[in-house]
């Protein structure tokens, strides 16, 4: 996949590879150029230090919305169309107090990583290239053979699936682990995506045209403006660049959580259909929707509770292994430390063989990816929060803001509790150590 994970992995590799003894990357993926599904990305300061350490965010400062940090996402209530008021907004503590998002379009992004790979003469990119399926390899010291939907087939030493919630890879994996358990072929149930019961209506909203409208709208103002008037729906908006605010809408069917998800996932839909479901809002919103021009519709899924990332010389990162709801704004932000851990620990000049490289894997299992795998479940809580649709709320009393927001800071704390270097430092001393992951012992609860 070449989305924000594998293109970071492949840059990753590329710059800590040792010169003399090269890694040769082959980035797959089913589109016929490396683009981007979505449109914003949230800079927080762990993934600065990442793209910091890999010499990018010198590169990407004239992307930027702004070259200062968001202060954090205003919470405005609005009960009724004539108005509301802020009743919160969310800062890091401590150190990370300045650490509030930098954004920007994912596109630029992509194109500085992009450009970072296309140095290596050991890097090929292969447009079009949809993987069915893998074959694990017949002994060890062997390679992987890869299948694509065109027929042709490709072999591997180690193999990183960066494809998305609807991962081929993991699909494959779990399909071996079902038989290593069972003898048979069955997925873990955990592998399969969950559908959260919300859609996302997404969109794009110029600057000078809603300034136009309104000169002081805050959504213009570089914070993360958060619109909660009713349970169910909530609206966030954002700059992306000078010019341009990230604009989605979100509605949660109530009892939806956990159903199939019938018809297209990601499909365009009118901004009338999407005005109609947040009709009678506030100001602050409805003059938003008077700057739409297209809008889609996303059926936000998840991936909880995978019991391992890593199976021999196989391994998932980003929404592959742990995609989330998108109520952190860190999902992009997440796989590309799943990526800079992963690159890094194949790079390793420690990493010689193939027995050393899924040592490597294994190594990103234990530290990176069970760190970040327990974020899963508290998306649903802060959705929740986010919707006033659990026990805290204005339904809750007269005092119910205190609590909420101290709920609301309980459910970020992952956010600056384990750092990037600090994962790092880990990772490199279990590498250098030679001590082994745990092997996960499979049992029938997962499965």
């Amino acid at each position: 996949g070449a989305g924000p994970a594998g293109v970071t992995l492949a840059a990753a590799i590329a710059r800590y590879a040792d010169p003399a003894h090269p890694i040769a990357v082959d980035l797959y993926d089913s589109a016929p150029a490396i683009g981007t599904v979505g449109a914003g990305i949230a800079l927080w300061q762990r993934t600065r230090w990442v793209l910091n350490e890999m010499g990018l965010m010198d590169r990407l400062a004239k992307d930027l919305a702004s070259d200062k940090p968001s202060s954090g996402f205003m919470f405005h209530l609005g009960e009724d169309p004539n108005g509301g008021y802020t009743f919160h907004t969310h800062t890091l503590p401590g150190k990370w107090r300045d650490g509030g998002p930098l954004a920007m379009h994912r596109n630029a992004l992509l194109d500085a990583l992009r450009s970072e790979n296309e140095k290596g003469s050991h890097y090929t990119f292969h447009p079009s290239a949809k993987l069915v399926s893998y074959a694990a390899p017949p002994s060890p010291g062997a390679p992987l053979v890869l299948s694509f939907a065109d027929g042709s087939t490709a072999h591997a030493d180690v193999l990183v699936g960066a494809d998305g919630v609807r991962s081929a890879v993991r699909a494959g994996m779990y399909a071996e682990t079902g038989r290593l358990v069972r003898e048979r072929r069955v997925a873990c149930e955990a592998a399969t995506p969950k559908w959260t019961g919300t859609i996302a209506c997404r969109s794009l909203v110029s600057i000078p045209k809603l300034a136009a409208l309104r000169k002081d709208h805050p959504a213009c103002t570089g914070n993360y403006f958060m619109h909660v008037p009713i349970p169910t729906q909530h609206v966030i908006a954002y700059p992306i660049s000078p010019t341009l605010i990230n604009f989605i809408a979100f509605y949660s069917i109530p009892g939806a959580e956990g159903t199939t998800f019938e018809g297209k996932w990601v499909k365009d839909v009118s901004v009338d259909e999407v005005r109609a479901r947040f009709a009678g809002w506030t100001p602050d919103i409805q003059v938003m929707f008077d700057c739409l021009e297209t809008a889609s519709a996303w059926a936000i899924h998840i991936v909880e509770d995978l019991p391992h990332a890593v199976d021999g010389p196989v391994a998932i990162v980003g929404d592959a292994a742990h995609a989330t709801e998108t109520h952190f704004a860190s999902g992009a932000g997440s796989a590309i430390e799943d990526s800079f851990i992963l690159g890094r620990l194949l790079a390793h000049p420690s990493t010689a063989t193939s027995t050393d490289a899924e040592h490597a894997l294994s190594v990103y299992d234990r530290f990176r990816f069970r760190f970040i795998r327990d974020v899963v479940p508290r998306g649903r809580i802060v959705r929740n929060l986010y919707e006033f649709s659990g026990d805290h709320g204005p339904h809750a009393g007269p005092d119910w803001a205190v609590p909420w927001r101290e709920e609301m800071e309980h459910q970020w704390e992952w956010s600056w509790e384990r750092t990037p270097a600090e994962m790092w430092a880990r990772s490199e001393r279990a590498l250098l150590e030679g001590r082994r992951a745990q092997v996960f012992e499979f049992d029938e609860a997962h499965l």
